[in-house]
């Protein structure tokens, strides 16, 4: 099942002409493009760590190790060159998305990763989410190499309007649909809404609106309330109809 997402450009924009700064045809000046990325980039992480967004999980299977400093441990460490395991939600035996009868996998959890003293196999399937996705206004240039890491914005007006990220080093004139090198970071629907009264709100916080700016950032945890009730409510009416 896909999930329901929003563009970098649909957010910075609609935010954009909520604050009175209508973009130009050619798009925003770059210093305002600039200013409001940070303050979306910081409207996402607080979202993102204000609820367990189901739409936010991912899935997937995870090497047991040895432990390289602590004696006979087995651990998933926390974070690698890939991936960061920021909160860990529920841990398998088996894929469960295609085994129903996957078992919990007893496991204690510290800071540096998850450990298993009982369990003989070599994998586990985790289920987590992820650090904050963060976001860019640096426009994609398709004459030069990227490193893995960076963000690009795909700012073309015919365009996806997405950020990307480099999965690995970038030569200079791969494509954005390149999958093999850039995977899109998309902005959850759920929390899409809220984000534009976050934007909206430190906007007019730099401006001196202080009191417009409170509004909004109380609207910004309004709307986090009201996705987060909408997702608990449909999650009732799935059980009540199993």
């Amino acid at each position: 099942m896909s999930v329901s997402s929003k563009s970098f450009r649909q957010v910075l924009y609609g935010a954009a002409k909520r604050a009175g700064m209508v973009p130009e045809q050619d798009g925003l000046q770059r210093t305002e493009a600039a200013m409001l990325t940070e303050f979306l980039n910081s409207a996402v992480k607080l979202a993102w760590e204000f609820y367990t967004w189901p739409d936010a999980l991912n899935i997937r299977p995870e090497t047991i190790i040895a432990h390289p400093t602590v004696t006979g441990a087995k651990y998933v460490p926390r974070s690698t060159d890939e991936r960061t395991l920021k909160v860990v939600t529920a841990l398998w035996d088996s894929d469960p998305r295609a085994n129903r009868t996957a078992r919990s996998v007893f496991h204690t959890t510290q800071a540096d990763g998850l450990y298993f003293y009982n369990h003989s196999d070599s994998t586990v399937w985790i289920q987590y989410r992820p650090e904050p996705p963060e976001y860019t206004d640096e426009e994609w240039n398709p004459t030069r190499p990227y490193a893995t890491g960076s963000l690009v914005w795909d700012a073309a007006q015919d365009g996806s309007g997405h950020v990307f990220k480099a999965r690995q080093t970038v030569p200079a004139g791969t494509v954005l649909s390149s999958t093999a090198y850039w995977e899109s970071v998309p902005v959850l629907a759920c929390i899409a809404e809220p984000v534009k009264a976050g934007i909206v709100g430190a906007w007019n916080a730099s401006e001196s609106q202080h009191g417009t700016a409170r509004v909004k950032q109380e609207y910004m945890l309004e709307l986090l309330e009201h996705e987060i009730l909408q997702i608990q409510n449909q999650g009732q009416q799935t059980f009540a109809h199993h």
